[in-house]
């Protein structure tokens, strides 16, 4: 075996190696627990909004069905509805005969 082919099979500075993969390894897994911690923090904002999201769409619903009612006609069904839901009639006082006003004074 000559002099060349001996340097060449034995390795270099086997301690800076050693520590500079101790380092990179290290890096590496304090990276992936910085990686995982912003994991587990995005999937926690995930389920806030899910649960935004249900609250939200309940609500809206109901508003959704709130609004259909409110506009349904004065006479649907054979049933009169309260003047109530009339936007004109919201300044006016029933007559005697139950019915809402048109909102004037000659009615």
């Amino acid at each position: 075996m000559s002099a060349t082919e001996a340097s060449t099979t034995q390795p270099l500075n086997q301690g800076g190696v050693d520590d500079d993969v101790d380092d990179e390894l290290s890096r590496l897994r304090s990276q992936i627990q910085r990686e995982k911690a912003a994991k587990r923090k995005m999937y926690s904002y995930l389920v806030r909004i899910a649960d935004e999201l249900k609250e939200l769409r309940a609500e809206s619903d109901q508003l959704i069905d709130a609004a259909d009612y409110a506009r349904k006609v004065w006479y649907e069904g054979g049933m009169w509805r309260g003047p109530n839901v009339l936007p004109m009639a919201g300044g006016s006082a029933p007559d005697a005969r139950g019915g809402g006003g048109t909102g004037g004074a000659d009615a």
